[in-house]
């Protein structure tokens, strides 16, 4: 069994607890355990003090799988699962999900980039299970359509230029691929909650 070393007080990431494994002359190397003081755990196999493939465990909260930062973040390919039942599959950035997939507990999901875990940038599709419905933009900004996209809902299409959910400009609206209406006005709320 590897020694157990006492390390660091955090001044890169959060304040560490012990190490089980190998410190070579940069750091840990080869397959240990980082613990911290919070109860989060890093297992994985580390080269030059970084892991750069293994998994991390937040009590409670969420598992992660993949690459890390020196700080012991999620940083490049990787898979999060939290205990909600939400999962996220992509590209990490220090600790941020910045592109990738998206599910939740109910089935919805998202492909596309993110920013401050919210839906933002170019491209993405998003589709809600319970209502069969799905979004594909072409910009997404805090969460919300941003761009010329289609929203499609059961057998209709609704293309436009969409500022939020249910709001834009120039609408067209589709049954069974023919086109049935242009709306030129600001929202289409009402028209969409008919449909459901």
């Amino acid at each position: 069994m590897a020694p157990s070393v006492r390390t660091g007080d955090g001044a890169d990431g959060p304040p560490m607890t012990a190490f089980e494994g190998r410190i070579g002359p940069n750091g840990r190397e080869g397959g240990g355990t980082m613990w911290y003081a919070s109860g989060v755990s890093v297992r994985g196999t580390f080269r030059d003090d970084v892991c750069l493939l293994g998994v991390r465990r937040e009590p409670g909260r969420l598992k992660y799988r993949g690459s890390f930062d020196a700080a012991d973040m999620p940083h490049g390919q990787g898979k999060m699962n939290y205990c909600t039942g939400d999962k996220l599959q992509g590209l990490f950035e220090h600790g941020q999900f910045k592109s990738g997939f998206f599910t939740d507990r109910h089935g919805n999901w998202y492909r596309g980039p993110f920013r401050n875990h919210t839906f933002h940038g170019d491209g993405g599709v998003y589709y809600l299970e319970k209502s069969n419905l799905m979004w594909d933009i072409e910009t997404w900004r805090n969460g919300l359509p941003a761009g010329r996209g289609a929203l499609f809902l059961k057998d209709m299409e609704i293309t436009g230029v969409w500022t939020d959910f249910f709001r834009g400009r120039d609408f067209e609206i589709f049954e069974d691929g023919a086109k049935i209406e242009s709306e030129t006005s600001e929202s289409i709320a009402e028209f969409v909650a008919a449909l459901q």
